[in-house]
């Protein structure tokens, strides 16, 4: 699954340069968090190259607001958008209703949104705040959406990891740091690898069914995930990555090689990284490659079983 390709791009690629030339008027691209940074410029690329769009954030009017300016921006009218609570069960179920009533199909499905070492705080579920938002509220979405992805010719889900998935495997029986003190750096190496895991998951259980779904590491990039840093730690991440830091427009290329690129099919389930599926490496290095764990089968169906056993019912059949 984890073996790198002969790809013509690089860490250095911008989305614009990954989907030059490509016609996607034919595709229904749902982005999750699109309102702001990787998100946002994630949608205008899509909508740039045809894409009808829908974006997902929490705040309607300044959703409205912007999905104005891209439409002015790219020529596109075909761009929305829909208020979702991603910490909110019934607000994420809602909207996947919505979209299956209506009778929609979605053809690409970029569960982008993200918090990243909030402090603890855990909603009405029990879920720790990072484990939800980044994780749980993606494979309920995802479940959500099913049905409108299946309806597509070649529907895809691109969930959005991090390499801060080396900072820490999930830890199943302790998902929620009931037994252990909080580190709100552990808590988001771990929803990172449980948004990894999501993409194995996903791929094992939609695969067969035509779902291509892959997990990416858009690089270094400073955006408004790290609204919670202290100054010195935004500082710090800054200056410790400046051989590898990117731009908006080079952090997204990655999600938009993965939401297109044809070298990806029959590679379901994998991490990506620099526009090319990574390596897998033994130990963590915070520089590249995708750690065992992150990939592991049997990690992802733990934690959906987790998962259910909180939620008290099954999530997402095998199709």
């Amino acid at each position: 699954m984890q073996q790198p390709l002969t790809s013509p791009f690089s860490h250095v690629s911008t989305a614009e340069q990954v989907s030059a030339g490509l016609d996607l008027s034919h595709v229904h691209a749902i982005v999750t968090g699109a309102t702001a940074g990787l998100g946002l410029e994630t949608a205008r690329v899509l909508a740039l190259r045809g894409a009808q769009v829908t974006l997902l954030g929490r705040n309607q009017q300044a959703g409205d607001a912007i999905a104005k300016t891209l439409q002015a921006e790219t020529g596109n009218t075909n761009i929305d958008m829909v208020s979702v609570d991603l910490n909110c069960l019934q607000s994420v179920t809602e909207f996947g209703n919505h979209i299956n009533r209506s009778g929609q199909v979605v053809d690409l499905l970029i569960n982008n949104a993200g918090i990243m070492a909030a402090p603890y705080q855990r909603n009405e579920l029990g879920f720790e705040s990072q484990l939800f938002i980044n994780y749980v509220s993606h494979l309920l979405l995802s479940e959500a959406l099913t049905p409108a992805l299946l309806k597509s010719s070649a529907p895809r889900i691109v969930s959005l990891s991090s390499l801060g998935h080396h900072m820490s495997p999930v830890v199943l029986d302790d998902l929620n740091f009931e037994n252990r003190a909080y580190d709100k750096w552990r808590a988001y190496g771990q929803s990172k690898t449980a948004t990894a895991l999501l993409a194995a998951y996903l791929h094992q259980q939609l695969g067969a069914a035509g779902v291509l779904s892959t997990a990416v590491h858009p690089g270094s990039i400073d955006t408004n995930l790290s609204r919670y840093l202290t100054p010195e730690e935004r500082q710090a991440a800054i200056s410790g990555g400046k051989s590898t830091y990117k731009t908006l427009q080079q952090g997204a290329a990655t999600t938009l090689w993965a939401a297109t690129s044809v070298l990806l099919e029959g590679h379901g389930g994998s991490y990506l990284e620099d526009c090319n599926i990574a390596p897998v490496v033994e130990k963590p290095n915070y520089q590249y490659g995708v750690m065992p764990y992150a990939i592991s089968l049997e990690q992802a169906n733990g934690l959906v079983h987790n998962v259910e056993a909180a939620l008290g019912k099954p999530i997402l059949r095998k199709f």
